[in-house]
């Protein structure tokens, strides 16, 4: 199997197609909103959601905890209301209330120090989906709390109650959101 790239051109795949130059996957994806945090018990995104979109990225920039070895976690939002039962389930083990973002505790959680941060992607896969577990992927990478650096890569899901997703949440394990800045893109796929 041969992957020919085209230089400014594209790429032609092994079965023929193309050559593809990108455009039509750059025209499909949409920055819905930008949330930055401020000393925050939780950050809701609870805008931007719905049937437009067939996949969302939740972009997470230089978030840091007000509460030094907090870890960071998110909740899913359905038929209004942000999902705190104990149905989720992550790589890194069940979460009694909200899916780990972070999957350290002690030491090797966030820190509270200015180069501390944490920044990660998730996306949520197929969140229109009423029937089905809601399905979530994702990679970070950190500094923590005893200044070493923290990579990781995270799946999971959610089937505490079937309906579409219609907002997202980030909040800590103990304290507030300091600081840090939340994106929520749109993928039409």
């Amino acid at each position: 199997m041969t992957l020919t790239l085209h230089g400014s051109n594209g790429i032609t795949f092994p079965d023929g197609t193309g050559p593809f130059d990108g455009g039509d996957l750059e025209k499909d994806v949409s920055l819905i909103s930008t949330t930055t945090a401020s000393n925050d018990a939780t950050v809701d995104i609870t805008s931007g959601f719905g049937s437009s979109y067939d996949m969302y990225l939740i972009k997470l920039t230089s978030i840091i905890p007000v509460t030094d070895t907090a870890q960071l976690r998110g909740r899913l939002r359905q038929s209004g209301s942000f999902r705190s039962d104990s149905t989720y389930d992550t790589q890194f083990g069940n979460n009694a209330s909200a899916m780990a973002l972070s999957s350290a505790a002690g030491t090797d959680a966030l820190g509270t120090g200015s180069m501390e941060t944490y920044t990660g992607m998730l996306w949520l896969m197929n969140p229109n989906d009423g029937t089905n577990a809601q399905l979530w992927r994702g990679y970070n990478v950190y500094k923590s709390a005893n200044a070493e650096q923290k990579t990781a890569s995270m799946s999971g899901y959610y089937d505490g109650n079937a309906g579409a997703i219609d907002g997202f949440q980030i909040l800590m394990s103990s304290g507030n959101v300091n600081t840090g800045t939340v994106e929520l893109w749109g993928y039409v796929t």
